[in-house]
């Protein structure tokens, strides 16, 4: 797990936390690490959730799918963040896939060990806990977002709203995405031919310029 160790210190989840405190309280937590091809799923809508996930390596992303097969993303997940962990801590089954799209690595933490502090009340597994309520806070926070960015009208205002609150995280106008076009449009719920006409205006009205999945606001 040693190798991972960088990774693991940039994660919220462990916020303030020195290596060997987080070592330690991966074995508390009795860590189990996992690997997935590209295209294999890390979870399927109905699972039962036991494991807060952190992500080591690679990328996944977070979708649901229709009773039609209409593909719609959550979102997607970087190294360095947690997942399912609203699941796992509520004890109910998931509600969306959760896919690898490319080869990952992830770390898996007993929820129940995670809310509940040792028989030694180590003050880093207190921080975990403080850490862990954040990160749900902050995930509450960006559903908020995405549900002003998708009830937008139009969908210029959706791409717009959504690039604009890209800039305002990444605190300048040159910043990338992670989404391709057909993701990017699955994610806006908006038809993809309709989201590449509404960006070469927008690029032709000089309010962005782009490069596949880099973007500068103008």
């Amino acid at each position: 797990m040693r190798e991972y160790l960088e990774i693991l210190k940039t994660s919220g989840l462990f916020r303030g936390m020195k290596e060997e405190e987080i070592l330690s309280i991966l074995d508390c937590l009795g860590a189990e690490e996992g690997s997935f091809g590209k295209g294999e799923y890390l979870f399927r809508q109905g699972d039962e959730i036991h494991s807060i996930a952190v992500l080591l390596s690679g990328k996944v992303r977070i979708e649901s799918t229709d009773f039609w097969g209409e593909r719609h993303i959550l979102g997607v997940v970087v190294p360095g963040e947690i997942f399912a962990e609203a699941y796992a801590l509520d004890g109910e089954t998931i509600h969306n896939d959760v896919i690898a799209e490319e080869k990952s690595t992830v770390l898996f933490l007993d929820a129940s060990k995670a809310l509940r502090t040792c028989s030694s009340a180590c003050p880093f597994h207190t921080a975990l806990i403080d850490n862990l309520f954040c990160l749900v806070a902050r995930k509450n926070r960006s559903l908020v977002q995405k549900i002003s960015q998708v009830t937008r009208r139009s969908t210029r205002e959706k791409v717009l709203s959504y690039l604009s609150d890209q800039a305002k995280r990444s605190g300048k106008d040159s910043f990338s995405i992670p989404f391709d076009r057909q993701a990017l449009a699955d994610y806006l719920a908006v038809d993809r031919s309709a989201l590449s006409s509404v960006l070469s205006h927008l690029r032709d009205e000089k309010i962005i310029e782009f490069h596949k999945n880099e973007f500068k606001l103008l």
